[in-house]
């Protein structure tokens, strides 16, 4: 599974204020707790279109299928830019490095939300703004408000995704108990398995996914975890039929190729047919991500073929590539895996320089703690 390891190292437009009053579409007083998400009184817009379209986000996010309901939050947002509600759930979705500029975007239209979301934006907020994060110090902020709204499913849910970053027996006692709350809730089994995972609780993780699947069949969150715990295992053929699986339901199947190829090369397939199932996966991307992908995989490709000095060449491709980017993940991914390339070779001291090149750009102006200190976003 080498080329799993080399191959797999997850807009901003102004917001629009609208002046004057605002017609309220909907919003009705809340009791909070014990209930699916799909029973939390609507938000409040001045297009039903747009309140559609977050609560069939709210639908899919509970099935877990993950991309539809990204998809129709921000369809939700775009058909009301001030709808605070879809922004935070945008920026909840794709997580503290990714989702930012949702999240900005919530605060700055934070005054129609309900109690239990402002303060839920509260909580999560200085996660998303500091470098580097400080997830027990929100994680506390997230009980404090879990203790005020005692059994919401939303509040518990968010508090155990955080707390699996620094507290994993915290997270699964959270995520248990939402699935006490709302044996429906994908996300929390989802998120269950993945805590498991890495407690080396492999047997539970693998029941976990299995219910998982029985509850939501179409639940890509539980699929991508299922391929996660295979590739964990080095179960290649498990990969592929995981994959297979999840590329059917997807509706950007472009991820379950990608995790199909490395399935596929890891079971010794040839190299024709990894490749064209990476093809078939950057056209499913979108076009500005497909320049990046296709040097990776052709990284990776040379890596397979044993051909290490093109995987090298590739591999500085690669970091040019992301070098403009804020994402931490895009810099550490391209710099491993070109280390990993490098020692492959026997050049140690010049992967030595690449993962010092890391952290000096991690440090540094133009890092994630640099641009921090300046005031940067």
């Amino acid at each position: 599974m080498a080329f799993g390891a080399v191959g797999a190292l997850a807009l901003r437009e102004p917001a629009t204020r609208r002046r004057g009053p605002r017609p309220v579409v909907a919003q009705q007083q809340a009791s909070w707790g014990r209930r699916p998400i799909t029973a939390d009184p609507p938000p409040s817009s001045a297009s039903a279109e747009a309140l559609r379209r977050y609560a069939e986000g709210l639908r899919a996010s509970r099935d877990g299928a993950q991309e539809l309901a990204l998809e129709r939050f921000t369809q939700a947002s775009t058909l009301d830019p001030d709808l605070a509600a879809a922004h935070l759930r945008i920026a909840l979705a794709r997580g503290v490095e990714r989702g930012r500029e949702a999240l900005l975007r919530a605060l700055s239209h934070r005054g129609p939300l309900d109690e239990r979301d402002r303060a839920l934006l509260d909580a999560v907020a200085p996660a998303y703004t500091e470098t580097p994060t400080n997830f027990a110090a929100a994680s506390e902020r997230l009980a404090a408000v879990a203790r005020r709204f005692p059994d919401d499913v939303t509040v518990l849910s968010t508090l155990g995704r955080v707390q699996a970053e620094h507290d994993l027996r915290a997270s699964v006692a959270s995520q248990q108990r939402v699935s006490a709350l709302d044996p429906g809730h994908v996300p929390a089994r989802s998120a269950l398995a993945d805590s498991l995972t890495y407690l080396g609780d492999l047997p539970g993780a693998r029941r976990t996914l299995e219910e998982c699947l029985d509850v939501s069949p179409s639940a890509t969150a539980c699929l991508r975890q299922q391929v996660y715990l295979a590739l964990a295992v080095s179960d290649c053929a498990a990969v592929e039929t995981s994959a297979r699986r999840w590329q059917l339901i997807s509706r950007e199947g472009g991820s379950a190729q990608r995790f199909l190829a490395y399935g596929l090369a890891g079971q010794g397939r040839s190299l024709d047919a990894v490749r064209e199932t990476l093809v078939q996966s950057r056209a499913s991307q979108a076009p500005e991500r497909r320049a990046q992908s296709e040097q990776e995989d052709a990284r990776s490709l040379a890596a397979l073929a044993g051909d290490f000095a093109e995987a090298a060449r590739r591999g500085e491709a690669v970091e040019a590539l992301v070098e403009a980017s804020r994402a931490e993940s895009d810099h550490a991914a391209a710099a491993l895996a070109l280390a990993m390339i490098l020692d492959e070779q026997g050049r140690g001291a010049d992967a030595a320089r690449v993962a010092q090149r890391f952290l000096e750009r991690r440090e540094g102006p133009d890092g994630p703690e640099g641009h921090q200190a300046q005031g940067g976003e």
